[in-house]
């Protein structure tokens, strides 16, 4: 018997990963990334899939115990990392919209303030202010009574208009997707 012990022998149940930011075996990174001690976006899962592979097919044969959990966590780390990179919808807030510049909300202040004088004077068309939080930071479309589709459509002309005047940038094209929407409403089907 030699004093020397034999090296054990790696098989995917001691399967054993090194990336820059996690040397040892894969059970502990996996443990290390469900308790958040270790961040799943530092870890490249297909990198370490790819290991996993390579190792398997040195071994003897798979061990179906190990080669389902493996699949499970892989599966679990990309649920994790997907969910961390994907952008989450968050409601904007009035900083949001205005930048977080006081001189900057005084600048829009006055572009809106110019864009309602600019529809008032050239389409004879008196917006609304913002109320509340928002006002003199947006501008509101306000009605009485019977308002219909034709004049929905010439109030939206009205706005388009009054942005180019006014030179305030903006999308084009808002009118006709509207009139599309009101002219056929259900596709295929013409009201009279």
């Amino acid at each position: 018997m030699s004093d020397a012990a034999a090296p054990a022998p790696t098989t995917p149940a001691g399967f054993v990963v090194e990336l820059p930011v996690f040397t040892g075996p894969f059970r502990l990174l996996a443990e290390l990334i469900l308790e958040q001690k270790v961040d799943v976006c530092d870890i490249a899962v297909a990198t370490v899939t790819d290991r996993y592979l390579a190792q398997t097919k040195d071994t003897d044969g798979w061990d179906l115990e190990e080669a389902t959990w493996f699949l499970a966590i892989c599966a679990v780390l990309l649920e994790l990392k997907v969910s961390r990179l994907t952008p989450k919808h968050t409601e904007l807030d009035e900083e949001d919209l205005l930048g977080r510049s006081p001189d900057l909300a005084y600048a829009r202040s006055l572009e809106l303030a110019a864009f309602r004088k600019v529809a008032l004077e050239n389409f004879n068309m008196s917006l609304g202010s913002g109320l509340g939080k928002i006002a003199n930071k947006v501008f509101r479309i306000g009605h009485l009574g019977d308002f219909n589709d034709l004049m929905l459509a010439g109030t939206l002309s009205g706005v388009e208009m009054g942005l180019a005047l006014a030179g305030i940038p903006s999308s084009k094209g808002g009118v006709a997707e509207a009139l599309d929407y009101l002219q056929f409403p259900r596709k295929g089907k013409i009201s009279r």
